[in-house]
């Protein structure tokens, strides 16, 4: 418990810090632009609970990283649907590099600095995603393999058809891929199914009935989490225990997104912190596992400075990533409008 006392501690401390100096208003009881950043700022938040407790050997939070990036690929699934929606495949790749190349290399970068890497080879593979520097890279590459399956499937297919070319990939990633993605397969296409679907599944639903399905789902993934202790199940075919898997990551992370469109919680409880740190997320991402490796104690000084670490570069990189986004995004759209 004393790990997550002091992640939470940590991003409470600097985000009232930030908060003071921040007055947006943001929605929070449907899934806008806002609230999406709110559920960003929660995913990372457990993500890092999970990699530093699992770095002090406690495994106890483990689940909560794969349940964090169930959020992030649902959300990114949601997201790409929406603005399919509204632009369909406008410009789809260039928009893609724009939001996730330039801060991806300068991480790597430092990466390769930071452990020394001077292979040329290696540099190459990491530049175009086979082998990232940073840890936890594997996410970008199976990121942009969902981002490249739907293009393909609304590209090829169109809309009403393109789920054909979505369903088998989420069996192909559930089949043969590595239980780190195999536990994944659905969550992406899950965002888009909700990104369709949005209007009867969420503002046709009660705030009461929200917490209700928050709490149905949550149950779901903690009931597969006690039976994925069972013995029969830890020793059944791969295939079966990434079933287990997926059914406490993606039930969990569903129950925690109908929490925060639900206003009665978010009368409870303030979401402002997520919201702030759900605005460096990818920054974030890119950036803690570099800082929390070095930590050599378990004591509080070294895991906050650790966690202080990473936020400061983060909006660093935030800044450095808003600045020659803006210079791309004119390079490599505004140029090219019509």
């Amino acid at each position: 418990m004393r790990t997550i006392g002091i992640v939470f501690m940590v991003f409470a401390v600097v985000g009232i810090g930030l908060d003071a100096t921040s007055h947006k208003h943001y929605s929070k009881c449907e899934l806008s632009n806002d609230t999406t950043t709110s559920i960003k700022g929660v995913a990372i938040f457990i993500i890092i609970l999970s990699h530093i407790s699992g770095n002090l050997g406690i495994r106890f939070f483990t689940p909560l990283g794969g349940i964090g990036v169930a959020l992030f690929l649902f959300l990114s699934g949601y997201g790409l649907s929406e603005s399919y929606t509204k632009n369909q495949l406008s410009f789809y790749w260039r928009k893609r590099f724009i939001a996730i190349y330039p801060a991806y290399l300068l991480a790597n970068i430092i990466a390769w600095i930071l452990y020394g890497v001077s292979d040329v080879k290696t540099i190459l593979l990491g530049l175009i995603f086979v082998r990232p520097a940073i840890p936890y890279g594997w996410y970008f590459q199976y990121l942009l393999l969902w981002y490249a399956i739907f293009w393909i499937a609304k590209f090829i297919l169109g809309e009403k058809r393109a789920w054909i070319i979505l369903i088998i990939g989420a069996v192909i990633s559930f089949c043969l891929f590595p239980e780190i993605m195999a536990e994944q397969s659905v969550s992406f296409i899950t965002g888009v199914f909700v990104s369709i679907k949005k209007n009867l599944m969420f503002k046709s639903i009660t705030e009461k009935k929200k917490v209700l399905i928050a709490c149905a789902l949550i149950s779901i993934g903690i009931l597969f989490l006690g039976i994925k202790q069972i013995e029969i199940v830890r020793s059944a075919p791969q295939i079966i225990f990434n079933g287990v898997q997926l059914m406490i990551k993606l039930p969990i992370a569903i129950g925690i997104i109908f929490l925060l469109l639900s206003s009665y919680i978010n009368k409870k409880i303030k979401f402002r912190m997520f919201y702030l740190f759900g605005m460096i997320s990818y920054e974030l991402y890119l950036l803690h596992g570099m800082c929390i490796n070095y930590i050599e104690s378990t004591s509080i000084t070294c895991v906050m400075f650790s966690l202080f670490l990473s936020i400061i570069f983060a909006w660093l990189f935030k800044s450095i990533n808003n600045h020659f986004g803006k210079i791309m995004r004119t390079l490599l759209l505004e140029s090219h409008r019509v």
